[in-house]
Order: structure tokens, then C-alpha cells, then sequence
């Protein structure tokens, strides 16, 4: 299989592609592994140059619909899944309005891509956040956005 993976734009990706690509043929898969510079690489990944690649993926919206659409909905998906299934039921739950329907829904797509595969976690890299001391009212996001609008020091 042909396998992309960056450089210089996460934390160690460099050497998380290449001990992939390892236990890869370890187990039997032949890998023929290509690194490039993140720049070039997106659009290559981009044309699916690759048969298996490696991404960060960080949800900014905390909203299903607007992440799965770049991974699962058929006419957007970067890695080329499709599943007509999947593409109602995210069509439905952009327009549920009830909080429990949604949730339904959410489960039944989180069900089919479990079954299904069509990408799989590597591994969570830890978001990490370090507050000085007398910072007050300061609290981490799980969307990587740090905002301190509401946040003050005190001695």
C-alpha cells in the first residue's frame, strides 16, 4: 500500500508514520512510504494519492454534522467514503430541531462507522494548557480554542 504522512506539522509526525508504517510490515503489508512537508502533502492526500494517510483531526464546532460531512458525507469526503445511509442521517439531523432525535441519530451514524472503519483514531495526542498561578476564571475547551474574554489575574 501506498502510505503519506506530513512533516513539521504535528508533534513527532514524522516518526509516528514511519513506526506505523514499520508495524505495518511487521504484520505482513508491504508499505511504500511517502513524507513531504505539509504544504505539499495536503494536496496530495487532497487527490487520494495515498491508499492509507495520516491527518490531525481537532472538531473546532462541537457540532457532528459539520465534522462527519468532511469525513463521511458522500460528496465531501476527503478519503472517498461513501454510504447513502450515512448521507440521509446526517441530512436528517442538520434539520432536527428535537435534542433526543438528534441523539438517535447521532448514534445510528456512530454505529455504521464503527462497523464500516472508513478511518480509524491512530491515537489522541493530549491537549495540553498551562495557567500561571492567580489566573481566575479560566476554563480549557475541548475545541482547541482558548478564550479568555471572561478570565482575569489576581495577586
Amino acid at each position: 500500500i501506498k502510505m503519506g504522512g506530513p512533516v513539521g506539522r504535528y508533534a513527532m509526525d514524522q516518526q509516528i508514520v514511519e513506526a506505523t508504517a514499520g508495524m505495518l510490515e511487521a504484520a505482513g503489508i508491504n508499505v511504500e512510504l511517502e513524507t513531504l512537508e505539509f504544504s505539499s502533502y495536503v494536496p496530495k492526500m487532497d487527490e487520494l494519492a495515498y491508499d492509507i494517510y495520516y491527518i490531525g483531526v481537532a472538531d473546532l464546532t462541537i457540532d457532528p454534522p459539520t465534522h462527519w460531512e468532511g469525513y463521511y458525507y458522500s460528496e465531501t469526503a476527503e478519503g472517498g467514503y461513501a454510504n447513502d445511509e450515512v448521507d440521509a442521517l446526517i441530512d436528517e439531523v442538520k434539520v432536527t430541531i428535537d435534542d433526543d432525535k438528534a441523539i438517535e441519530l447521532f448514534e445510528e451514524v456512530q454505529t455504521i462507522l464503527y462497523e464500516e472503519k472508513p478511518t480509524f483514531p491512530l491515537y489522541y495526542e493530549p491537549h495540553m494548557v498551562g495557567v500561571r498561578k492567580g489566573v481566575q476564571d479560566f476554563a480549557p475547551r475541548l475545541d482547541e480554542y482558548i478564550i479568555v474574554r471572561d478570565s482575569y489575574f489576581e495577586e
